[in-house]
């Protein structure tokens, strides 16, 4: 496994910021998400608030990182794509926190390793504290461990170094196994094209807002290609519709949901 460059790295940062303030907009301008933000508005309660709030993030996939976004305020589609990544972005995964299966996979887990055993809930605190667990549990038939799965445990105030060359050598392992017996990994799911995208939110913006095709066409090409772009203008039009109306991060989610059920 290639360890990617510094500039690769921040590339990849910076394409997923990129699709992430993607779906943003396009979930700010979703009907629903409207209705439910209006509904949370209203709410008085802090507690119930917060709560909402909360099912909100997850229900849509916006980052717990900054203010859910108000559907009034439409900022500058072009400071949006090209703004600077700020500091807590910078280890910014779109996929990481907000993916159905393996958040309710992990709450399986955590139902059934903590409620039935009140001791467990006690000596966490002290016995476990800086670990960190890898719990496996394979497609294949893995015949070096008969229960059909596998706990790797490694201490966490090891040197970065370490840890960096345990974890990958623990997911080569891994992957290794998965390719004997001919399970494949999934094509990487980011298939939108972010550029174009915002392109057709523009699009659909400016259309929402009554401005004719060909002044649309005016506004996106403005370097005297628009007259024979004109065309291009309603299909811009159409895809900016259809991301507001399914979000790219809720639209991947649920391929991913589909693609792994398919697999059970």
């Amino acid at each position: 496994m290639r360890k990617m460059t510094k500039k690769e790295q921040e590339g990849e940062t910076r394409r997923a910021l990129q699709f992430y303030r993607l779906h943003r907009e396009c979930v700010r301008r979703n009907r629903d998400y409207v209705k439910n933000y209006r509904e949370l508005d209203t709410e008085t309660d802090r507690k119930l608030r917060e709560d909402k709030e909360h099912g909100l993030r997850f229900r849509w996939r916006l980052s717990f990182s900054e203010p859910i976004p108000h559907p009034d305020e439409q900022p500058d589609l072009s400071h949006v794509k090209n703004g600077r990544l700020a500091p807590d972005w910078q280890n910014f995964t779109p996929m990481t926190d907000v993916d159905s299966l393996e958040n309710a996979a992990a709450k399986f887990l955590t139902r059934q390793l903590l409620y039935p055993n009140q001791e467990l809930l006690e000596t966490m605190a002290k016995e476990l504290k800086g670990f960190l667990f890898f719990l496996y549990f394979p497609e294949e038939r893995d015949h070096d461990f008969p229960a059909s799965w596998s706990l790797t445990t490694l201490d966490l105030t090891r040197t970065k170094k370490e840890l960096t060359q345990f974890w990958t050598a623990w997911l080569e392992h891994k992957l290794a196994r998965r390719k004997e017996h001919y399970l494949k990994q999934r094509q990487p799911r980011m298939r939108v094209r972010v550029g174009e995208g915002f392109d057709y939110l523009r699009a659909y913006d400016l259309r929402k807002e009554g401005k004719k095709l060909r002044e649309i066409a005016e506004v996106l090409w403005p370097s005297g290609e628009s007259t024979s772009r004109t065309r291009l203008v309603k299909t811009y039009c159409d895809n900016g519709k259809s991301l507001v109306h399914d979000p790219p991060l809720l639209r991947l989610v649920e391929e991913h949901r589909m693609a792994r059920l398919r697999t059970l």
